[in-house]
């Protein structure tokens, strides 16, 4: 009789048992569709940003916008790049790779420092000494082979353009051929290799578009170049101030444990790499510069004898575009994401960039650094900021 009265509660604890189950079930799917919605609220409350853009208001500047539809409009985010340092990951490490079949061509300088020059002139309609050139410059430790200049070398050579980059010594691993990284002025590398493409196509309107410190070099060449042969230029994430750069990146974990530690490894690589090389100067500590554990002991004990100067301070100076915004007298486009990581609101001079006549300043909410990915699939499509680079390139093209 016990037998039998268990055997017959089976169907009512089965029964029972299904029902709980479907109260879970209930219960998750209607957590699942709440954190659905809540991520569609905040994805166009926070994360769609409109395209802010200030200019004085003269004939040029307003032919060029008319011809950037992108910043009359929305920047849409890709949906699944909700962080901006996610922006970096998936732009640096999971997009598609590539192939732009590259010549290279090896420029060397006054200081014996070797510049490789990859031309992106395979496959595309024919060129002629008379097509657009697309001077392009990476940042700090970006070469040719990073995403952005892969990808925009070839929509640019898809249009006809001649794209051609400028990769800074150590950036491909190279073995240097003079004891430095970047040039001691942040200036005569950059005059160098547009001069170089100036003389081979003398012809050929020319825009140069940088990203980050590549920004920085185009400004400070622009700042101190008299009538640059160039018909127009773009920045993305330019650094304008680097002291205001490294000070908001104190204390912060991301920054010091992340960011700085992969500027170390690439800069200290380089140096172990060069060491030979670089002791020729006779007033470098080998020891010292091996030791540094952030990048702060490595100016320290590298660039500020390297760029002979006795502090950070002057450092920075030499490093940083923020100071002489007012001599740029070539048509430039500055566009700048307000949660970029690396480069903070305040490191802007925006005050004079807005009093600029030549200088068109468009900023997004959202985009990172160098990031602005968009569409279902980031990892395979050109960004936001690449197809504002097309357009803006277009409309310099147009009015040049």
């Amino acid at each position: 009789r016990i037998a039998w009265e268990s055997w017959r509660s089976v169907p009512f604890l089965f029964v029972r048992g299904m029902l709980g189950a479907v109260n879970l079930c209930s219960v998750l799917f209607g957590a699942f569709i709440a954190s659905i919605l809540a991520y569609v609220l905040y994805y166009f409350t926070k994360m769609v940003s409109t395209v802010r853009v200030s200019f004085i208001n003269n004939e040029r500047n307003n032919k060029i916008v008319q011809r950037c539809p992108l910043l009359k409009g929305k920047y849409w985010p890709s949906p699944w790049v909700f962080n901006s340092h996610l922006q970096g990951v998936i732009l640096m490490k999971l997009r598609v790779k590539q192939n732009p079949q590259y010549r290279r061509e090896i420029l060397v300088v006054e200081d014996g420092a070797s510049l490789e020059l990859d031309w992106g002139e395979s496959s595309g309609p024919e060129l002629s000494p008379e097509s657009p050139v697309i001077c392009l410059l990476s940042g700090v430790t970006g070469n040719s082979s990073s995403s952005y200049l892969v990808y925009l070398s070839i929509a640019f050579r898809s249009k006809g353009y001649r794209p051609v980059i400028m990769n800074y010594p150590n950036a491909n691993g190279t073995p240097l051929t003079s004891p430095r990284f970047f040039c001691l002025d942040s200036i005569s590398d950059t005059r160098d290799f547009i001069d170089h493409v100036h003389n081979l196509f003398p012809k050929a309107p020319k825009v140069a578009i940088g990203f980050s410190l590549g920004g920085h070099f185009l400004l400070k060449y622009a700042q101190e170049i008299a009538n640059p042969p160039l018909a127009g230029l773009m920045t993305l994430s330019a650094p304008f101030s680097s002291s205001k750069c490294v000070n908001a990146w104190k204390g912060q974990w991301v920054h010091e444990n992340v960011y700085d530690k992969h500027f170390l490894g690439k800069f200290k690589g380089g140096y172990e790499r060069n060491a030979e090389l670089f002791q020729k100067l006779g007033t470098l500590d080998h020891d010292k510069i091996m030791q540094a554990r952030n990048m702060d002991e490595l100016h320290e004990s590298l660039s500020i004898i390297l760029h002979k100067v006795n502090n950070m301070d002057e450092y920075h100076s030499i490093m940083s575009s923020d100071a002489k915004i007012s001599d740029v007298k070539t048509p430039t486009l500055v566009l700048h994401a307000w949660n970029d990581p690396v480069v903070p609101p305040f490191a802007l001079p925006i005050e004079k960039i807005k009093k600029n006549p030549y200088i068109i300043f468009a900023a997004t909410r959202t985009g990172g650094h160098t990031g602005w990915l968009s569409g279902w699939r980031p990892w395979r499509n050109l960004a936001w900021c690449e197809e504002v680079a097309l357009q803006f390139t277009d409309a310099i093209l147009a009015v040049y």
